[in-house]
């Protein structure tokens, strides 16, 4: 879920007006069969069932959302800083996002299932839980530093007790009673209190993981290469939020938090969200989809690429060679849109990820060439159910690509063979197990596996015994890795070999002689790997 809603950039003014001028109330219980509805406000009202199980979980959430919109609305009185004010921005927009697709779902169960779930809402929970920050880098740290599947765990048995005593009840929301009036929102010392609280969440304002913050404009020579700044932040995060709620009790809070409860006597058993405006145009690609949200997959497009942005992924070409160091290989590049292109070096890479990146560099180019020879027949039969997987896997290989060679870029030739880099790693043993990178097959992968991809190592997989596996055409050695060695006649056998492996379900008797692996009936079969 993360990948998908959380943005890369700060929202260009126009969203983040469409963002401050949304605001949402809640009012309910949580009784057994409650059904939350939320009420658009604007000229008609739309209304949206969720269990009332979520009731205290969304009242959480929308007092996030108030009292993010209260700072970001007095940002030059508390004089946030730069830094913090795009954070928040950034949050409140994937907080938007992650709301309107929770919308989406309930349309999609309504009353058929009064206790249905929220594929997208248990996971942001699940995330709230165990990371508290929806980071994507800082999720991906925590699932290389913890042996906790978090994908596998249920939303209800985990200790929310435990939780709001890490948040503390003014970031909680309870000691507000989740409810931000009028005489509030004028209250500076309740406003102090609240950009303290979040300077001391937000703290520190992690920096993009350089390999995961690539986008399609930065594999050029020019492109500015920042540094990665991953911190653990949960200790003192918690300890300073908790100081920080004890500078600010609003006696005025003793006042009933839902005063409209009594209105809506005869419809008891709903909790009510109430929201101004319609879903933002930023959200209506997203959401038209029906997609399922994971945050498992750090590289897998949300998007269709545009033409523009093929074009900046076409125009560089890279290949592999063999370096007098032993322990390396070269890293060769042609910007085709030069007037005469010629090779250039770009880095080295370690020797040991040889097999690897001569499949990942066949496969890239493979995909490309498919898209390039079919092109003019994309909208025939044959090709128009296939052809926006297509497109998305050369986005994502194209990510994968830059996470391996962004950061070797300042590591030299005599220290490349001790460089691990897990990105591609992580890509590689992806492949290994599951043969596919889309975001259903991963969030399958992660609820019946117990440890996390992050925390595997290549060494406890056979990467020949794996290409065994593939079909003959797609493997690579049969063209040398190198689509200029495939024959014209041969790429309509090819456009059938590629399609029909990523049509595949997930090979479970391959992957259980792999890792671990819960079957339908609840037991844990497969390799036992040890830690």
């Amino acid at each position: 879920m993360s990948h998908a809603y959380f943005p890369e950039s700060v929202p260009e003014d126009a969203t983040l007006n469409a963002l401050m001028n949304k605001r949402r109330t809640i009012e309910g219980s949580e009784a057994t069969r409650c059904i939350m509805k939320v009420h658009v406000l604007a000229n008609k009202t739309q209304e949206i069932n969720l269990p009332g199980s979520y009731c205290n979980h969304m009242r959480h959430f929308v007092w996030r959302e108030n009292a993010i919109w209260l700072v970001l609305s007095r940002s030059d009185d508390l004089k946030v800083e730069e830094g913090l004010s795009e954070m928040l921005k950034k949050v409140l927009w994937y907080m938007g996002g992650i709301f309107e697709r929770i919308c989406v779902e309930s349309r999609k169960a309504t009353a058929r299932e009064p206790e249905w779930h929220s594929e997208t809402f248990d996971s942001y929970l699940q995330i709230e839980y165990y990371v508290l920050r929806h980071e994507p880098w800082l999720i991906r740290e925590f699932r290389h530093n913890h042996d906790m599947n978090i994908n596998r765990c249920k939303v209800k048995d985990l200790d929310w007790i435990q939780y709001e005593m890490k948040l503390g009840p003014l970031w909680l929301g309870s000691r507000m009673r989740f409810t931000i009036g009028a005489r509030s929102e004028n209250d500076m010392q309740l406003l102090r209190s609240l950009h303290e609280s979040m300077k001391a969440f937000y703290n520190p304002l992690v920096e993009e993981d350089t390999d995961f913050g690539y986008t399609f404009k930065e594999h050029l020579p020019d492109s500015n290469e920042g540094d990665s700044l991953i911190e653990d932040v949960s200790v003192s995060m918690t300890d300073h939020i908790q100081t920080v709620d004890k500078l600010y009790i609003d006696e005025s809070a003793q006042s009933p938090p839902f005063p409209n409860l009594d209105k809506q006597r005869n419809n008891h058993h709903c909790l009510i969200i109430q929201q101004t405006n319609r879903i933002h145009p930023i959200y209506e690609t997203i959401l038209s989809q029906s997609m399922t949200i994971t945050m498992s997959d750090y590289y897998w497009p949300i998007y269709l690429p545009t033409a523009l942005h093929l074009d900046y992924i076409t125009q560089i070409r890279y290949s592999v060679h063999i370096d007098d160091n032993p322990d390396a290989l070269k890293i060769e590049m042609i910007n085709l849109h030069h007037n005469r292109p010629v090779p250039e070096h770009r880095t080295f890479i370690p020797g040991y990820y040889d097999k690897y990146v001569h499949y990942l560099i066949w496969q890239y180019y493979l995909y490309i060439g498919l898209v390039k020879h079919f092109d003019r027949r994309r909208n025939q039969k044959k090709y128009k159910k296939f052809w926006p997987t297509l497109l998305k896997y050369i986005v994502f290989l194209d990510n994968v690509v830059e996470a391996l060679i962004r950061p070797c870029l300042g590591i030299s030739n005599n220290e490349i063979g001790d460089f691990h880099c897990k990105n591609f790693e992580e890509y590689v043993i992806t492949e290994l197990l599951l043969g596919h990178h889309d975001p259903k097959s991963i969030l399958v992968f992660r609820s019946r596996c117990p440890i996390n991809i992050e925390r595997m190592s290549l060494t406890d997989f056979d990467w020949d015994e794996y290409s065994q596996r593939l079909l003959q055409e797609i493997a690579g050695p049969k063209y040398s890795y190198d689509v200029d060695e495939v024959p014209e006649e041969d790429w309509e056998g090819l456009w059938d070999a590629v399609e029909g492996w990523h049509k595949q379900k997930l090979d479970i008797k391959w992957i259980t002689s792999c890792v671990p692996w819960e079957d339908n009936s609840g037991n844990i079969v497969g390799k036992v790997m040890v830690f």
